[in-house]
């Protein structure tokens, strides 16, 4: 991580950039040829010049990195610099985090690990090499208390319902025999707005240093966001955080009540890359948050240990953990990475290992 002032200089800009170019460019080459490794008119070089050209480029890459280092160049964010994403002194998870990738890739199964890891100021790695069963507790316990809320967008999902809106309520005039009286409308908060009335009064009570807060929004890129933030989009901000130098708070449009986010309250959100591209994302919202691509995993333990029965209860010999590598390499090649099978969507077979529940 560079500081601002060498970032901002245009012969390290160009330095990085044609390093990196040069390196996509070969890369790019390489992967054609393992594609049409038979269509030897599609690439210019052999596979072992290309292989050369590229160790070369990288090697090139690492020397300027190296270099870098040996000028010790800041390694930290300094906590006055201005940076794009904000990390809290001695922790290491941004406000504002979404996981994406293909379906079945454990991106609403991680949010668990990341929630439980803020909630206790802990290493995000530390927290995996406990038991899950004893995270899991854990992350029911927090959200039993109020550290943690968890919601799903959909195409229906408003603002209303995420900040605050009117809503009717019936008056009855006589509660026991419910003698219905009169209609009247109400102004109800959201549930993040709720949310971050409660982290707000934890900070509070603790002079300043309440203990952090964890939002989860399941399915993000299914609502309409600028539909449903508002504007949120600006109070989610790291440097817009209520406890921040540049602290902004805003009207709200029904209750007229001035709000604003709490910098102890982290937003993790997950993002179904089979339904929409990051691409296609409002672009202020893929500003403010940090991705962080959740792929296949074919290390799983479990998978390698799955052993598929066939209808006479005999070992089929069938690979689960190649059959699913042969299976995305080819939806990669053919369609996109964006679209492969998550490693979840075979876990089924660990209790029920059978050809039917592999169909």
């Amino acid at each position: 991580i560079v500081n601002q002032e060498k970032f901002n200089d245009a012969t390290f800009q160009n330095e990085v950039y044609n390093d990196f170019k040069n390196l996509f460019e070969y890369y790019l080459a390489y992967a054609k040829y393992i594609t049409y490794e038979k269509n030897w008119s599609k690439i210019s070089e052999s596979k072992e010049e290309l292989k050369i050209t590229y160790e070369k480029e990288l090697n090139k890459i690492l020397e300027t990195l190296e270099k870098l280092n040996s000028e010790k160049i800041n390694s930290m964010v300094d906590e006055k610099e201005e940076n794009s994403i904000h990390i809290k002194k001695d922790f290491n998870f941004p406000l504002n985090t979404i996981l994406y990738g293909p379906p079945g890739t454990g991106k609403t199964y991680n949010t668990i690990y990341y929630a439980v890891a803020i909630c206790e100021n802990k290493d995000l790695d530390t927290i995996k090499k406990e038991s899950y069963t004893d995270i899991l507790k854990r992350y029911n316990d927090y959200k039993n208390d109020g550290k943690i809320e968890f919601t799903t967008f959909h195409q229906s999902y408003g603002y209303e319902e995420f900040i605050e809106g009117i809503k009717p309520r019936l008056v009855f005039e006589d509660e026991s025999k419910k003698i219905e009286n009169s209609l009247e409308y109400s102004i109800i908060p959201g549930i993040f707005k709720k949310f971050c009335d409660k982290a707000k009064e934890g900070k509070q009570n603790d002079k300043g240093n309440g203990d952090n807060f964890v939002f989860i929004i399941d399915e993000i890129n299914r609502g309409n966001i600028s539909k449903i933030f508002g504007e949120l989009i600006t109070l989610i901000e790291d440097t817009k955080r209520e406890g921040e130098n540049e602290h902004t708070s805003v009207r709200l449009p029904y209750s007229q009540t001035l709000f604003s986010v709490p910098n102890n309250v982290y937003i993790i959100g997950t993002m179904n890359t089979a339904d929409r591209s990051i691409s296609l994302m409002d672009t202020a919202l893929r500003r403010r948050f940090q991705f962080i691509e959740m792929l296949p995993n074919f290390d799983i333990g479990e998978l390698k240990e799955i052993c598929i029965k066939d209808s006479n209860n005999i070992d089929s010999k069938i690979n689960v953990e190649m059959m699913l590598k042969k299976i995305n390499e080819r939806i990669e090649i053919l369609y996109d990475r964006e679209h492969t099978i998550g490693h979840a969507m075979f876990l089924r077979l660990v209790q029920n290992p059978t050809i039917e529940v592999l169909a």
